[in-house]
């Protein structure tokens, strides 16, 4: 019993997975309509923004100043319907962000890229209407309107980044152990590569030709899990040692094309497939030759 509770405890954030995970699975096909959940919409998103960390004590608040860097990403979309007016929709992208901190004590300056893997689910409320006019445009639409919120699952594969001081100028790539002695790596240690948030996002379905659709929407994101501790981060052969106790924060613009697909269409037809036809004449009033109208039979 106490080596399966140190098991869940050092796996904790592989069961939040699990639960989100679940949790998906009973929105799309437990609370949705069985005609609904046959139903999706899929397709591509792309986007940019601005990131930035915060520090949850003041203390460390007074001591360093975060300025923003640029976010990018790009990765697949999923709209599943639950009813007329709700959908879960939800993202697997790959995540460019970045943290540029400034020591108001030491006079250095960090900046770094960070690479993530993220998926963000959330539950959107859909309104159709019309935008009645916008300069000399009258009566564009008809739009669907979007507001959704939900968690944000995102995994660090690594990184890189420039340490700046008034002595030097140092390049480096980031390690999670094992490159303490190579002056090109900044090691982190104890950090939280799993990380939680919460995503709020408005956005507007615009349809295209041939049924595809274009989603915009503007999200933001508040990160809940610290990268780490703070003394987290450093680089020993150099002396240097940063605070990661600090989270992300990001405003993101994207674009998502998407194409519907209904799972019916797959199935229709298979009753009568591997099944032979053949017409037979109906016979009307005395004569015995048929008319024009064919019967279908089965065999």
């Amino acid at each position: 019993m106490l080596k399966l509770k140190r098991l869940l405890i050092k796996n904790h954030n592989i069961l939040r997975v699990l639960v989100v995970f679940a949790w998906t699975l009973y929105l799309s096909f437990g609370f949705g309509k069985i005609g609904y959940s046959q139903k999706f919409s899929a397709g591509f998103n792309a986007g940019g923004g601005i990131s930035y960390v915060t520090y949850s004590r003041q203390e460390f608040k007074d001591q360093f100043d975060s300025k923003m860097k640029p976010v990018f990403k790009g990765g697949l979309s999923l709209a599943i319907p639950l009813t007329n007016s709700f959908e879960l929709y939800s993202e697997y992208n790959y995540n460019l962000r970045g943290r540029k901190v400034q020591s108001l004590e030491n006079e250095w300056v960090l900046n770094e890229i960070h690479h993530y893997l993220e998926i963000p689910i959330m539950l959107n409320i859909k309104r159709t209407g019309e935008i009645k006019k916008i300069g000399p445009f009258k009566h564009i639409g008809p739009f669907t309107w979007i507001f959704g919120a939900g968690p944000n699952i995102s995994y660090l594969l690594g990184g890189s980044g420039t340490l700046e001081t008034y002595a030097r100028t140092t390049d480096y790539n980031i390690s999670f152990g094992g490159k303490e002695g190579d002056y090109n790596y900044l090691t982190l240690n104890s950090v939280n590569r799993w990380q939680w948030g919460f995503d709020i996002h408005l956005g507007l379905v615009s349809p295209l030709a041939n049924g595809k659709e274009l989603f915009t929407s503007l999200k933001f994101t508040y990160g809940h899990t610290h990268l780490g501790s703070y003394d987290g981060s450093n680089m020993p052969i150099l002396g240097f040692t940063d605070n990661i106790a600090h989270s992300y924060k990001m405003l993101t613009l994207s674009f998502a094309y998407l194409f519907h697909i209904d799972l019916r269409e797959f199935y229709k037809g298979k009753s009568t497939k591997g099944k032979k036809v053949k017409a037979k004449a109906i016979h009307s009033g005395p004569s015995k030759k048929g008319n024009n109208i064919n019967k279908i039979k089965k065999e």
